[in-house]
């Protein structure tokens, strides 16, 4: 249908916009890539499809052309929350997390309930070494969503990286307890298995 569609109107951004969605979803991304670039020609100003578009190019370690799409859609329209967390993902990426950081925090400072940029705020202070802040940020996330992997997951390992085992074991159980198919409880339970012994070294040390 939608590529019926894009035959009758070519020059219809939002419908090459869908198709490059539709693209995407069946793993063709060199095909996502044509459709998206063909929506902007069409307009310019479609600050969606930068944003989309970035992340694709991102994901393709392209982080320096994404970079540039997502601060077009902020120009563009400067309270996007998806542009903001994009940038911020983007920066990350490219190791630039200082500056991911404050992206986060101009972002939360108007959006403080936003879950994604809190889980994406403590993972970047974590890899400051900002654990007690990283913490505070990821547990504030799990009081409002005790269920998102990714905080579960980042805070056992800060728990883990400061000896507190028996706290980075419950995080990782929780997590495969809600999502053991999920690729974070493959990666929490390795984790977990270095967790444990490391725990009973340090209890027999410890008695």
């Amino acid at each position: 249908v939608l590529e019926s569609a894009a035959r009758l109107s070519p020059r219809d951004s939002v419908v090459l916009r869908q198709l490059a969605q539709a693209a995407l979803l069946a793993g063709d991304r060199a095909r996502a890539r044509v459709a998206y670039e063909a929506a902007l020609r069409e307009d310019p100003d479609y600050a969606a499809v930068h944003v989309e578009y970035a992340r694709l190019l991102s994901d393709d370690g392209l982080h320096a052309q994404a970079e540039a799409h997502v601060r077009t859609a902020l120009e563009l329209v400067p309270a996007y929350g998806e542009a903001a967390l994009a940038l911020a993902a983007i920066l990350k990426r490219q190791g630039r997390v200082h500056e991911a950081v404050n992206v986060l925090a101009d972002f939360l400072s108007t959006e403080p309930y936003q879950l994604e940029a809190l889980t994406l705020l403590g993972e970047c202070l974590a890899e400051e070494g900002r654990r007690q802040e990283a913490e505070t940020a990821l547990r504030r996330v799990l009081k409002f969503d005790p269920d998102r992997l990714p905080a579960l997951y980042i805070l056992g390992l800060l728990y883990a990286e400061t000896g507190r085992y028996r706290e980075a074991l419950e995080m990782w159980r929780r997590l495969v307890e809600r999502a053991p198919e999920h690729e974070l409880a493959a990666r929490a339970r390795s984790q977990a298995e270095v967790a444990a012994s490391l725990g009973r070294i340090f209890d027999r040390r410890s008695s």
